[in-house]
């Protein structure tokens, strides 16, 4: 059962993975064509021809929007790959603790005090509360 789960797992992974460098490359192209217009923008100020300089800067407009939507699926691809992968942490956490309490009779101390967070459905949690749980606070010792 558990290595089905982790089959599953892996692929859903993978998928997200696939996903997110999809909207990296996506972001980067836009990027690109940010660039390409801004440089046909450029061209048309040189010219000093009104027609061609408003339809230039509606062309860079529209070129900048397809950029921030792009940036903004990255964004969303990269945080729910980053969510998927806390989740697969704290499942693995689970199943040692689970292991462990089957071994001993007992949990102890140390995976006493684990606890599954529950995930936003909404949005995925933002970078700092998910440093925050990876990372201990520090205790600062004194020579």
């Amino acid at each position: 059962m558990r290595d089905a789960e982790q089959i599953v797992c892996d692929a859903w992974v993978q998928a997200l993975v696939t996903h997110r460098d999809q909207a990296h490359a996506a972001m980067f192209e836009a990027a690109a064509h940010c660039d390409e217009v801004r440089r046909s923008l450029a061209r048309a100020l040189v010219e000093r021809k009104p027609d061609s300089i408003a339809t230039a800067h509606a062309a860079l407009e529209e070129a900048l929007a397809a950029g921030r939507r792009a940036a903004r699926s990255f964004q969303q691809a990269q945080e729910g790959l980053a969510l998927e992968l806390d989740l697969v942490i704290w499942r693995n956490i689970q199943r040692r603790m689970e292991a462990c309490v089957a071994r001993d009779g007992e949990p102890t101390p140390q995976t006493a005090q684990i606890e599954q967070p529950e995930p936003d459905r909404d949005r995925p949690a933002p970078v700092l509360s998910r440093l925050r749980r990876r990372f201990l606070p520090w205790r600062g010792t004194s020579p």
